[in-house]
């Protein structure tokens, strides 16, 4: 049985969607980990290092995110300034990074 299936014959009336999410999912016989999970609703939050606005459909990269990769091109220019060879690893590093923020 599907967990949709399950959570369909419950009476929404009387409980929260969290608490039916929840039950439908100890029905099927998984386990929650309470310490770990909040099921408060949020308009935003974070996750593994993004910032997921639901009221207004965006997602950002958290500022620690942003903030490394200014970071490390702020090194990599001043690095240029002292000597006009980059470390093709590091470069490679700073590329890979900023193409992990893209959104496609």
């Amino acid at each position: 049985m599907m967990v949709s299936e399950q959570v369909g014959r419950l009476n929404l009336h009387d409980k929260s969607k969290s608490d039916v999410v929840l039950l439908g999912l100890d029905n099927c016989g998984f386990q929650v980990n309470q310490e770990k999970s909040d099921w408060e609703l949020k308009k935003c939050f974070s996750w593994i290092g993004y910032v997921i606005d639901t009221h207004f459909g965006f997602i950002f990269a958290s500022n620690s995110r942003t903030g490394k990769l200014s970071f490390d091109l702020n090194e990599l220019s001043a690095n240029m300034e002292l000597s006009a060879f980059i470390h093709v690893k590091k470069l490679a590093s700073i590329v890979g990074y900023k193409f992990s923020l893209s959104s496609s």
